[in-house]
C-alpha cells in the first residue's frame, strides 16, 4: 500500500521533471524563433514556444499548489546553447527533424506518467491536454520536415563522407602505425589515403546523384515540382566531410605520438567522432541512436584490430618496416 504522502511527493517528482523539461523547450524555440531568417520557420518556432510556456505554467502551479517551489533545471542555458550550435552545424532541417523527434520522446513521456497512478487530478488533467498539444507540435514539424527534405538529402551526403572516412582511414592509419617506425610515416600515409578516398568518394557519389536526377526528372515530369538532387553539391559535401574525418585517426601522429600510444588515441578519437555521426545519421533516418552507435562503433573497432593484427604479423613475422 502507497502512503498519501509518498503519492503527493511522486507527483511533486514528477511535475518538477516536466517543468524542467517544458522549461527547455520553451526556452529553446524562443532561441531558434530569433535566430531563423525564414519567416514561415521563425513564425512556427515562436507560437511553439508560446504554447510550451503555458505548458510550463501549468506544471508551476501544480508544484506550488502541492506546497513546494519549481526548479529551474540544471544546466539549462549549456542545454539551449547545444540546440544552438546543432542549428548552426548542420542547419535548420536537421534542427526541425531533431526537434520532432523531441517532441515525440516527449509525447511517450507524459503518456507513461499518465500510467503511472502518481499524478494526481490536476496533473492528469495537464498531462492530457499537453498531450494534444506536443500532438498538434509533431505533426506541424513534420510538415516542415517534408519541405526541407532536399537539405535532409545533403545531411545525408555529409555523414557519409564523414563516418565512411572514419573507418576506412582509421583501418589503413593503425595498419601502418604497427608498421611504421615514425610518426610522420603514419601521417604521410593517413593523408594520401585520405586523399585518395575523398577524390573515390566524391566521384562515385556525383555519378551516382546524376543518374538519381536523371531518374527523379523522369518520375516527376508533368506532375508537381519536387526538389531533386544537385550532383555537384552532394559530391562536395560528402568529399570535404570525407576529407575531414580522414583527420580525425591522423591527429595522434600529427601530435608526435608513434606506435601503440598512438594507435589507442586515433581509436578514442575515431570513436567520439562516430559517436557524433551515428547520432546524426540515426535522428535523419528515424532509427535507434544506440543501436546505430553501436553497430558503427563494432564495425570500426572490427576493421581497425584487423589491421593491426596484419601489420603486426607483417612486422613480426616477415620483417616489414616503414
Amino acid at each position: 500500500m502507497v502512503h498519501m504522502p509518498d503519492v503527493k511527493k511522486r507527483a511533486i517528482e514528477f511535475a518538477q521533471k516536466f517543468f524542467g523539461d517544458e522549461y527547455i523547450d520553451q526556452s529553446v524555440y524562443l532561441e531558434l524563433s530569433k535566430s531563423e531568417r525564414r519567416r514561415g520557420v521563425a513564425s512556427l518556432f515562436s507560437k511553439l514556444s508560446n504554447v510550451e510556456e503555458g505548458h510550463k505554467r501549468k506544471w508551476e502551479q501544480i508544484i506550488m499548489d502541492n506546497g513546494a517551489f519549481p526548479r529551474r533545471p540544471a544546466f539549462a542555458s549549456f542545454r539551449v546553447w547545444t540546440f544552438k550550435l546543432v542549428k548552426r552545424l548542420f542547419g535548420t532541417a536537421f534542427m526541425i527533424k531533431l526537434l520532432e523527434r523531441h517532441e515525440v520522446g516527449g509525447i511517450e513521456a507524459y503518456r507513461s506518467a499518465e500510467k503511472s497512478g502518481f499524478l494526481g487530478r490536476a496533473g492528469l488533467k495537464a498531462v492530457h491536454s499537453i498531450i494534444k498539444d506536443e500532438t498538434t507540435h509533431e505533426k506541424a514539424l513534420l510538415r516542415e520536415v517534408e519541405s526541407n527534405k532536399g537539405s535532409l538529402a545533403y545531411i545525408n551526403s555529409i555523414v557519409l563522407g564523414l563516418s565512411d572516412s572514419l573507418v576506412e582511414v582509421l583501418a589503413a592509419v593503425v595498419g601502418i602505425a604497427a608498421l611504421a617506425s615514425s610518426a610522420g610515416v603514419v601521417v604521410a600515409g593517413g593523408v594520401i589515403v585520405g586523399a585518395a578516398g575523398t577524390l573515390s568518394m566524391a566521384g562515385g557519389v556525383y555519378l551516382a546523384s546524376k543518374s538519381e536526377r536523371i531518374v527523379e526528372k523522369a518520375i516527376a515530369s508533368g506532375q508537381e515540382k519536387t526538389p531533386l538532387n544537385e550532383p555537384l553539391k552532394n559530391a562536395y559535401y560528402t568529399g570535404v566531410f570525407y576529407f575531414i574525418g580522414s583527420l580525425v585517426p591522423v591527429v595522434p601522429f600529427l601530435a608526435g605520438f608513434t606506435g601503440f600510444s598512438g594507435i589507442i588515441i586515433a581509436i578514442l578519437l575515431d570513436i567520439i567522432a562516430l559517436l557524433v555521426a551515428s547520432t546524426v545519421i540515426a535522428i535523419v533516418s528515424d532509427t535507434s541512436i544506440r543501436r546505430r552507435t553501436a553497430e558503427m562503433v563494432a564495425v570500426t573497432l572490427g576493421t581497425a584490430i584487423v589491421t593491426i593484427i596484419i601489420g603486426t604479423i607483417a612486422r613480426v613475422y616477415f620483417g616489414v618496416a616503414i
